[in-house]
């Protein structure tokens, strides 16, 4: 349900913004995306539940050890912590990082069949992800409700819808860029773990907020856009207040950028992406 939900606003989505020629795609994008989340889970009993499972696991133990060395005060708390942290990550390195192996993996063989515009291949994925985390964010519902009962439920939620139109702003120029950098340059699948596990340790995904707010980091915590993202989910959702206007400024502005460099850079491989490919 909520994936087919997803689906109808992406669809309803394209129409108003998109292209004529991205909109005339926009059935391809919306079966790539649907196609690669069924094929993630196709061997598994339960499918689409590990998508809420795993956060569930994953959290509890890594949330008791943290709340364990920190002597923090609940070990619930910490979990639901953590499990906001590594829901929301996972999405931004998914919707990123992943994106190297588009055009080796995914668009070359289509590119080299039809004439298709090669941004449909970054924004199916995008879409994919973005499915994938609003069906993790189910397992935040059960946890929450779980340790805080309906405490955490308020009008502030709300701010959860721009949120998620703000990231892909960010998230889909970024995806544009990495996919087709790394068709031409083939090393750049090989560095972008390690800056992901670089912006993974060095973001508040785990380790407690107040450890980025010293002075050695907080001019990096400062313009770091994970950070903004983690801080908006962990206001409206956890804590019940209305988020920093500052981090959706510093998303939207981060995502401005990447515009500028990933629209430019179709133009230019526009007749090249088949030959790298």
């Amino acid at each position: 349900m909520l994936e087919r939900f997803a689906l109808m606003a992406f669809n309803q989505m394209l129409l108003r913004f998109a292209p004529t020629g991205l909109w005339q795609m926009r059935f391809l994008a919306i079966h790539l995306a649907s196609s690669k989340l069924r094929a993630r889970f196709a061997r598994s009993r339960i499918g689409l539940l590990w998508l809420i499972l795993n956060p569930i696991i994953l959290s509890s133990i890594i949330g008791f050890i943290i709340g364990r060395l920190t002597q923090s005060d609940s070990i619930g708390d910490m979990v639901i912590y953590v499990l906001v942290g590594i829901v929301t990550f996972d999405w931004f390195s998914q919707s990123v990082a992943l994106s190297s192996g588009l055009l080796s993996n995914e668009a070359s063989t289509l590119l080299r069949q039809a004439p298709l515009p090669f941004s449909i291949f970054p924004i199916q994925h995008v879409l994919y992800t973005t499915v994938s985390f609003l069906l993790s964010m189910i397992s935040y519902i059960f946890v929450a409700t779980f340790v805080m009962g309906i405490e955490w439920v308020s009008v502030y939620n709300f701010y959860f819808i721009p949120l998620v139109l703000v990231s892909i702003f960010f998230f889909l120029p970024f995806s544009i860029l990495i996919s087709v950098l790394a068709g031409v340059f083939r090393e750049l699948a090989h560095i972008i773990p390690h800056v992901m596990l670089v912006i993974y340790y060095t973001s508040p995904v785990f380790i407690p907020r107040s450890v980025f707010d010293g002075d050695v980091i907080s001019g990096y915590t400062a313009l770091n856009p994970v950070t903004a993202i983690l801080d908006i989910q962990r206001d409206l959702l956890t804590y019940a207040t209305a988020p920093n206007a500052y981090d959706f400024l510093l998303l939207a502005a981060w995502g401005v950028i990447g515009w500028c460099l990933a629209v430019p850079l179709l133009i230019w491989g526009r007749r090249r992406l088949v030959f790298y490919g």
